[in-house]
């Protein structure tokens, strides 16, 4: 069964690069191009395997929805925060602090992301089992 990555950013060629890229490797993606429409998506009862949050979107900014998301999924989630503000640095340290277990400078050269979430992946169990028991 593939792991299921919900991607937030509100670029949406980042989101569409990032999406097909990890797609590719044989993860099954969900997106929202917002905090507002990520948490309608969660609050829908989805389980998802890990997130990868944009920092800085309108609105709803990353670093509230990463301490939402375990409240809502009732299980750790493990969470990758990326941003390309100019205070990126305090950024990424608040966003470990709230809970991500990776946080990344964006753009990045290459693709460092598959090997992060694959070994993100190798630690965590699927949150789709492991829910099921929660729930029953």
């Amino acid at each position: 069964m593939a792991r299921t990555i919900l991607i937030v950013d509100d670029d949406p060629e980042f989101l569409s690069a990032l999406s097909s890229l990890l797609a590719q490797t044989g993860y099954e993606i969900r997106t929202a191009m917002s905090g507002g429409e990520a948490l309608a998506f969660l609050d829908s009862g989805v389980f998802i395997d890990g997130v990868i949050i944009d920092l800085v979107m309108p609105v709803l900014g990353g670093l509230s929805l990463i301490g939402r998301i375990a409240k809502i999924q009732k299980l750790p989630v493990p969470i990758i925060a990326v941003s390309g503000a100019y205070n990126v640095d305090t950024d990424l340290e608040v966003a470990e602090y709230l809970g991500a277990k990776v946080s990344l400078r964006k753009p990045q050269r290459g693709n460092p992301l598959t090997p992060i979430l694959d070994a993100l992946m190798t630690i965590v169990p699927p949150q789709s089992e492991e829910r099921q028991a929660v729930i029953a």
